[in-house]
């Protein structure tokens, strides 16, 4: 993610005058802002993620059931495990 201009300030003038920990503590402080949980509801056009990859999956098992191990099959593998996490 890109930070570098913070408003009236530049992150690189931050890290010239205060040092690397006080521009890294400005990035994490709007990081964690961005991330944090929110109460507004998810928009009703949002796919779940694993409905929006639905044919990777396809595609990947079409593959295994053909014995063919592709890019495919070892992409939905790590996708579900990070997912699954």
């Amino acid at each position: 993610m890109l930070l570098e201009y913070a408003g009236e300030r530049m992150l690189s003038h931050i890290v010239a005058e205060h040092g690397d920990y006080q521009a890294t503590e400005i990035a994490a402080e709007l990081m964690a802002k961005l991330y944090a949980a929110s109460e507004e509801p998810l928009p009703s056009a949002l796919l779940p993620i694993r409905d929006r990859f639905a044919a990777l999956f396809q595609r990947a098992r079409d593959d295994q059931n053909a014995g063919c191990q592709t890019d495919y099959v070892h992409a939905a593998i790590i996708a579900d495990q990070m997912w699954s996490n």
